[in-house]
Order: structure tokens, then C-alpha cells, then sequence
């Protein structure tokens, strides 16, 4: 919990920044940039966890990977991580940052796993009846898992609806199994 609400700290800071020097579009960018570096080498993130290494070489491994970023501003922030020894923080505080951006921007993230693959478009029209419902942007990720037999589970924000096949079959067993008897 603690670290939770430190990498909320930063991420507010950050996205406050951001909002201010009128760069929110180019920090998005290098922290999808930085996001998909930390989340696909752990090289990078030993190095950045390394008690070993100065704070000297952590600055110019970052410097020579932040050359072509798109705003000063993310290269300062993740110093300005180093200093403080904040480091082992990123992926949360990257999460943290792209959440708060979300509801500075009414936009909710989704997970929505069903038994077949969606048909084209089917995505499309559930994020549109989705948004016009919650009254935010709403953006599914989607998967596929053939236990549910049919239909689909939704997680948005702190709800989950499941509308599977499974799910009802199961909840069916429960009230046959649990139901009295009738008089003989």
C-alpha cells in the first residue's frame, strides 16, 4: 500500500508537469517508449536496481536512451528518481502516471475476455455502448478463453459482469443442488 501511494505521488507530479509546460502528448510517448523498455528487459531494469552501479552510470545509461525523447521533462523526472533512490518505483509509477492521465481525460480501461474471438466491429460497438453508458471513453482489451463455453466476462473499472455460458450452468448446479424439496 505504501508504495502504491509514493508512485501515486510521482505520477501526480509528473502529469501535473506536464499539463503545465504543455507537454502531455510527448511525456505519453516516452512513457510508452520507457514502459515497453522496462517491462521487455530486465537488463534495464538491473540496471537501473543496481546498488552497484554509480548514480553517474545510471544517468548516462539514461541519457543515451532518453537522446530521442520527445519531451526534457521525462528525462529530469527519472533523475529526479535516481536522486531520491525511487528507481525499483518505476513500473508502478508508470501504471500510476497512465491511470491518472485516464481519469484527467474520462477514459476507462477494460478487459473483456469471451469464449470466441469478437467478429469485426463487435469491439467497436461494446466500447460505444460501454462509453455512452459510463459516460467515459471506454477502451477493451480483448482475449479469448474457450472454458466459458460461450458468452463473456467483463472487468471494468471495479466491476466485473459475467455474462459466460459457465458461469450461469454453475449457478444453475448451486440452486438445483440448494433448492427444497417439494412435499411428497
Amino acid at each position: 500500500m505504501r508504495y502504491a501511494a509514493i508512485a501515486r505521488v510521482y505520477a501526480a507530479a509528473l502529469l501535473e508537469l506536464a499539463v503545465e509546460q504543455d507537454q502531455v502528448a510527448a511525456v505519453v510517448a516516452d512513457l510508452q517508449n520507457l514502459e515497453s523498455v522496462w517491462a521487455e528487459s530486465p537488463d534495464f531494469r538491473r540496471l537501473l536496481e543496481s546498488p552497484e552501479l554509480s548514480a553517474a552510470q545510471k544517468r548516462r545509461a539514461l541519457e543515451r536512451m532518453l537522446a530521442q525523447a520527445e519531451s526534457p521533462l521525462t528525462l529530469r523526472f527519472l533523475l529526479a528518481l535516481m536522486r531520491r533512490h525511487r528507481e525499483p518505483l518505476l513500473g508502478n509509477i508508470l501504471a500510476m502516471f497512465r491511470r491518472l492521465l485516464d481519469e484527467r481525460e474520462h477514459r476507462l480501461r477494460g478487459h473483456l475476455v469471451s469464449a470466441r474471438p469478437l467478429r469485426e466491429g463487435e469491439r467497436a460497438r461494446l466500447e460505444a455502448a460501454l462509453s455512452r453508458r459510463t459516460g467515459a471513453t471506454v477502451l477493451l482489451e480483448t482475449a479469448t478463453d474457450a472454458q466459458l463455453l460461450a458468452g463473456m466476462v467483463l472487468h471494468l473499472a471495479d466491476q466485473t459482469v459475467d455474462g459466460s455460458l459457465r458461469t450461469r450452468l454453475s449457478r444453475l448446479r448451486d440452486h438445483l443442488l440448494t433448492a427444497p424439496l417439494g412435499k411428497e
